[in-house]
């Protein structure tokens, strides 16, 4: 699925950026934060997993239930923070 590219953002003086992702699925929401060197060579500086159970439900009705968008949410915005706090100046969507 497409998205909307992630807005220009000044990478620090000596070219490294940190970047976290964010990979949304029926079940799981998981945080990868990775920061890049001007080399094109990265490191991870953390990875995150929490259970959410989006789509539960989801297959009966077809369509995600309240409960389970905010618990998603709630998750979305704990690891937005997370790296935030370790530097990431910017947050996008992984693609799959």
């Amino acid at each position: 699925m497409p998205t909307a590219p992630l807005p220009e953002t000044p990478v620090a003086a000596t070219g490294e950026h940190s970047v976290g992702f964010l990979d949304i699925g029926t079940n799981s929401i998981r945080l990868l934060l990775v920061r890049f060197y001007p080399n094109h060579s990265f490191a991870v500086l953390t990875e995150h997993k929490e259970t959410v159970r989006l789509g539960e439900g989801e297959f009966r009705k077809n369509r995600l239930q309240p409960e389970a968008m905010r618990r998603a949410s709630l998750v979305c915005e704990k690891f937005a923070e997370i790296a935030r706090s370790r530097g990431a100046e910017q947050i996008g969507r992984a693609h799959v």
